[in-house]
């Protein structure tokens, strides 16, 4: 029902009442799988978020490649169905092949990185879900804090807070961030640097929050400049910020 509501409601989509009486009864229906992954395959996006969500399982590699393609640069309802199918393979209670086809597959790591800055929150929150699962944590995690320094680089930070560049540049910072939180972290030379750039953003208390959380989770993350970053947050004026450390 939610893909159903996220459909009707895309400003990109106007559905007939006959398309969406067709899209229910096509929902109710048992999709084989040859035939979703030959629709997966198509240019033919109609009625491609119910083939998603009927699958019940991926069989090859080249499946799964073809499944998580459609997490980015497809309309909403085929990525939120996406994202929704990945979350239930991948935090279901059975771990089968289909799991292991989707946490060791290293393809998916840069379109997973994709996913989480989606423009769509509900896209960004169940992905970020999946991503403990994840067998190479230490290369997401490397790829998610080269793009959240790429972003608050010297040549960014001074023009960051003009125009529509605060939300955009900011709204990828703080998933990037969300989704560091869901790892299981390896502390290194590149996240403290973005852990000190980020708990000196005095104008995002958002982005101060999310490295708070960071540090919380993981307290073993300790030197003199992070015990003096940990100081700081402690007594940060923002409630949502302090919270972590009292």
């Amino acid at each position: 029902m939610v893909i159903f509501k996220s459909m009707i409601n895309d400003e990109n989509i106007i559905p007939l009442d006959n398309e969406i009486q067709n899209a229910f009864v096509l929902a109710s229906k048992t999709i084989e799988y040859d035939d979703i992954i030959q629709k997966l395959k198509s240019n033919d996006d109609k009625n491609k978020a119910i083939y998603i969500l009927n699958l019940k399982d991926l069989k090859t590699q080249d499946d799964a490649n073809l499944f998580l393609n459609h997490l980015t640069g497809y309309p909403n309802d085929i990525r939120e169905a996406c994202a929704f199918k990945l979350n239930e393979f991948l935090n279901g209670y059975i771990k089968n092949s289909t799991y292991k086809l989707l946490v060791e597959n290293k393809n998916a790591l840069n379109i997973l990185s994709n996913a989480i800055n989606d423009i769509n929150p509900s896209i960004c929150r169940l992905v970020i879900k999946t991503l403990r699962n994840l067998h190479n944590q230490y290369d997401f995690q490397n790829i998610i804090t080269k793009k959240s320094l790429e972003i608050i680089n010297d040549e960014n930070i001074s023009v960051i807070k003009k125009g529509y560049k605060i939300n955009k540049h900011i709204f990828a910072l703080y998933w990037n961030l969300e989704a560091l939180a869901g790892l299981r972290l390896t502390y290194n030379d590149i996240l403290k640097k973005l852990v000190i750039k980020c708990a000196n953003m005095d104008e995002f208390y958002t982005i101060r929050e999310k490295i708070a959380k960071i540090l919380a989770l993981n307290p073993d993350f300790s030197d003199f400049e992070i015990e003096d970053i940990k100081l700081k947050l402690k007594s940060d004026p923002n409630f949502y910020v302090s919270r972590f450390f009292n």
